[in-house]
């Protein structure tokens, strides 16, 4: 019952919010399959690095929006902690997410160009890991296939083993990409 909000190309800009992070540094890396990732860095205390990474189709905005009160980027800078976000092949802020990919690609390729870059830019031997829907499943693949430099793993919505709902497999069952 909400009503309709259409874009209005000619309503005023809302005021953004000023992140209480550190000025960002930006880190371009290339995989060893020649695609550029971007990971934005918030330099933080000294618990260590913590990689921030989004799920399918999103990008680093999903931990550093301004439009809530305080995020998680800047939950985890007031606790400490070093802030990496990562915006993999699949983020909708890089070039690379017009192209086709695959979930294991993200497992081979970018986690390790991403910890690689954060351990030679920190100076250390594991970080934490955040990662949620896509992120998370792909950080598994990673993980069971023999990816070094990670202490500890929280994982939002989905780890290495998933099960659809009763629903889900009704309406994967139905096919309807093949009929259309």
């Amino acid at each position: 019952f909400a009503p309709n909000n259409f874009y209005n190309p000619d309503a005023v800009p809302r005021k953004k919010r000023e992140l209480r992070l550190s000025d960002p540094e930006y880190y371009p890396i290339t995989t060893d399959d020649g695609v550029q990732l971007l990971l934005t860095r918030y330099k933080g205390g000294s618990k260590g690095p913590l990689l921030m990474v989004h799920g399918f189709t999103g990008n680093r905005l999903t931990f550093a929006i301004d439009t809530i009160d305080t995020n998680m980027a800047e939950f985890f800078f007031a606790h400490g902690y070093d802030i990496w976000l990562f915006d993999y092949r699949l983020s909708n802020l890089m070039e690379s997410s017009k192209n086709q990919h695959t979930v294991d690609q993200i497992a081979k390729y970018d986690y390790p160009a991403a910890i690689g870059k954060i351990k030679a830019v920190t100076g250390v031997t594991q970080i934490d890991i955040m990662a949620h829907c896509v992120g998370s499943i792909s950080l598994f693949m990673a993980m069971m296939t023999g990816l070094q430099g990670v202490r500890s793993i929280v994982s939002a919505q989905i780890a290495s083993d998933f099960y659809p709902a009763t629903q889900g497999k009704w309406k994967s069952g139905l096919h309807v990409p093949q009929l259309l």
